[in-house]
């Protein structure tokens, strides 16, 4: 007789505490049924200031260890910890500009 595995749950949200404000109530509903959940963050990178607090608010929801891709937040620059504009970088030449002028709006 073969168990079926336990359902996933994985949130992806822009910054950290999105996942708090958006989905808090589903993930902690989900992980204390048994669900494996999980949460990535786009922007902010895990050496940051934000991952203990992003670490601290999954531990309450049961949503595992944070996930950081280290973007930087348009708004906070310094959110990212490598240079995401040097030439061979993964990053998206989008979130590039040489001024410290905010970016423009979409």
């Amino acid at each position: 007789m073969t168990h079926p595995s336990p359902p996933s749950l994985l949130g992806v949200f822009a910054h950290p505490d999105d996942e708090s404000l958006l989905s808090g109530g589903v993930l902690a509903c989900h992980a204390a049924a048994g669900a494996r959940t999980a949460v990535v963050t786009a922007t902010w990178a895990p050496d940051s200031h934000r991952a203990p607090e992003l670490g601290d608010a999954l531990a309450v929801l049961g949503a595992g260890e944070p996930r950081m891709l280290g973007y930087a937040d348009a708004r906070t620059p310094e959110s990212a910890t490598w240079d995401h504009c040097s030439p061979g970088s993964a990053r998206p030449s989008s979130v590039c500009r040489t001024s410290t002028s905010p970016p423009p709006s979409m």
